[in-house]
C-alpha cells in the first residue's frame, strides 16, 4: 500500500473512532439530562449526587448566591421538592440541548429548560421556561456530571422554536 493510501485510511480510521467516541459522550453527557428530570419526577433531591460534581457551581436565574458545591445544590433542590411534596404536587422537567461543544473531559451546553408544576390533582399550577449554560465534566468514574450550572428565564417561543440538534437530548 502507497503512502497515500495509508494517509487516506489512517484518516478514516480517525474520523470512525472520533465519531465512535463523540457518539459515547453524546450518550454518557445526555444522561445527566435524564437524570435530572427523573429526579424531578421523584422529588428526589439525593439524586443530584449523581448530576453535579463534587465542587460544582450553580448560578441560578433568581437573587440568589452562587452554590458552589454539591452538598448546597442538593439542598437547594431538597427546599424546592419539599415544597412540591406538602402540597402533594409533582412537577415535570424537560430539557432541549441545541449546541454542544467538546474537549477530551469536559463540554459546554447550551439549550432551554420548562419546568411545569402540577397539584395534588393533577392540574398544572405553573409553566416555567429557561435557558441554562452548562459544563458537563467526565468524572475519575467515567460517569458525566455538571461541572458548572448557569440557567436565566425564558419564555414559551423560546422553547418551541429551539430545533432539534441529532444525538442531542431534546424533548418533546
Amino acid at each position: 500500500m502507497n503512502i497515500r493510501k495509508m494517509a487516506i485510511a489512517g484518516t478514516l480510521l480517525f474520523c470512525l473512532f472520533q465519531s465512535s467516541v463523540q457518539a459515547q459522550d453524546n450518550a454518557g453527557i445526555n444522561a445527566i439530562y435524564e437524570r435530572m428530570t427523573a429526579a424531578y419526577d421523584s422529588l428526589d433531591s439525593q439524586a443530584f449526587a449523581d448530576i453535579y460534581a463534587v465542587d460544582a457551581i450553580y448560578l441560578r436565574s433568581e437573587e440568589s448566591p452562587m452554590l458552589d458545591n454539591v452538598e448546597a445544590i442538593i439542598g437547594n433542590y431538597e427546599n424546592y421538592f419539599s415544597s412540591v411534596r406538602e402540597s402533594n404536587g409533582r412537577l415535570e422537567l424537560l430539557f432541549r440541548i441545541v449546541k454542544r461543544d467538546c474537549s477530551e473531559t469536559l463540554c459546554s451546553d447550551v439549550g432551554w429548560y420548562k419546568n411545569a408544576r402540577y397539584d395534588g390533582d393533577g392540574n398544572l399550577e405553573d409553566t416555567s421556561y429557561g435557558r441554562f449554560l452548562t459544563t458537563p465534566g467526565q468524572s475519575a468514574d467515567g460517569m458525566w456530571r455538571f461541572v458548572a450550572d448557569l440557567d436565566t428565564d425564558a419564555v414559551e417561543a423560546h422553547w418551541n422554536s429551539a430545533e432539534e440538534v441529532p444525538d442531542l437530548h431534546f424533548a418533546e
